[in-house]
């Protein structure tokens, strides 16, 4: 039990660190709703450690919490874009937690609290359905481990309150572990993309799209991407961007297998931080959705594009209201 508290102590040191690197970004409500899920493997950790005089019944019930409070931050995110992200925790993360829980709270009711929680298979597979919407937002980004780790993490809570699964109960100790590393994971990564180079505006444009890549995972930065390409095809850009970056619009044209009119992509600038200002504007316009000005300008550094488009204050005191 010394390495449930290790990795507890570990994972709110983390938490806490992410904060600056969450603070001006819609992120933050996903780092709220993230503490919660903390609480409760706290909880469960410290009952289980103690040996608290905890019935069954409850023991169940707070380990099926835990599971459905990790599910949270990864909800959250897909509602992060302002300025719908202020109602998507009211009128989708807490009813979707309380339409999970509602299985195990009618069991324990009906019961007086005597015997242990036992979902049925259409909650189980409720909670597998959103666990697969959370994790699938990062697969294919550099937090798919992390994200991995967080389900594993719902599956060993789960396993208390699934019928079939009793012989494996115990297991759902080890949740804080996996846990642990993911936050770590995530923390480690952020630290990672901040140390990528931006000696062009090409790399730093590239770094600050890795950055929201892998923060708000491959849901929203498909939408980003779909935007900003728009303007590329309508202005006639010499670039692209894709999953991994910005790209060479020939090259990504020859990927793709479709022929083009490449006499039609302007290469006539002559200074190649120069072609890359429109882009940067947009991509910064389009993020302002997410972000505050200061962390594009804190990530973009001299390539900042300062433009009305993108430093204008209304979207600013939105993001500040909502924090």
């Amino acid at each position: 039990m010394f390495l449930q508290f290790v990795c507890l102590f570990l994972t709110a040191t983390a938490m806490a660190q992410l904060y600056a690197r969450v603070r001006l970004l819609t992120l933050r409500a996903s780092w709220i709703w993230a503490w919660p899920a903390f609480s409760v493997l706290c909880a469960i950790t410290t009952a289980d450690t103690l040996d608290w005089q905890v019935s069954p019944a409850l023991r169940s019930a707070m380990s099926f919490l835990g599971a459905t409070m990790l599910l949270a931050p990864l909800i959250s995110v897909l509602g992060s874009r302002r300025p719908g992200n202020r109602a998507w925790p009211w009128f989708v993360v807490l009813p979707m937690i309380v339409v999970l829980q509602w299985p195990g709270v009618s069991q324990l009711l009906s019961s007086s609290g005597r015997d242990p929680v036992q979902i049925g298979g259409p909650a189980a597979a409720g909670v597998i359905a959103v666990l697969l919407m959370g994790y699938g937002n990062y697969f294919g980004t550099r937090n798919t481990l992390a994200a991995g780790l967080i389900s594993a993490a719902v599956i060993l809570l789960m396993l208390p309150v699934t019928p079939g699964c009793q012989s494996f109960a115990h297991w759902h100790r080890a949740a804080p572990v996996p846990v642990c590393l993911a936050v770590l994971l995530s923390w480690r990564h952020q630290k990672s993309l901040e140390q990528l180079p931006r000696r062009s505006a090409r790399e730093a444009g590239n770094r600050l799209w890795l950055m929201f890549r892998d923060s708000f995972g491959i849901v929203w930065s498909k939408r980003v991407l779909d935007r900003v390409n728009l303007f590329s095809d309508r202005e006639n850009w010499p670039v692209l961007l894709t999953l991994d970056g910005f790209t060479d619009k020939v090259v990504s044209l020859e990927v793709r297998g479709k022929s083009a009119d490449f006499g039609s992509v302007d290469r006539s600038a002559a200074d190649p931080d120069d072609a890359f200002q429109r882009p940067l504007e947009i991509l910064c316009w389009i993020l302002r959705r997410f972000a505050a000005t200061e962390w594009l300008r804190d990530h973009l550094g001299p390539f900042f594009p300062e433009s009305e488009l993108v430093t204008a204050s209304a979207l600013d005191e939105s993001m500040r209201s909502s924090l």
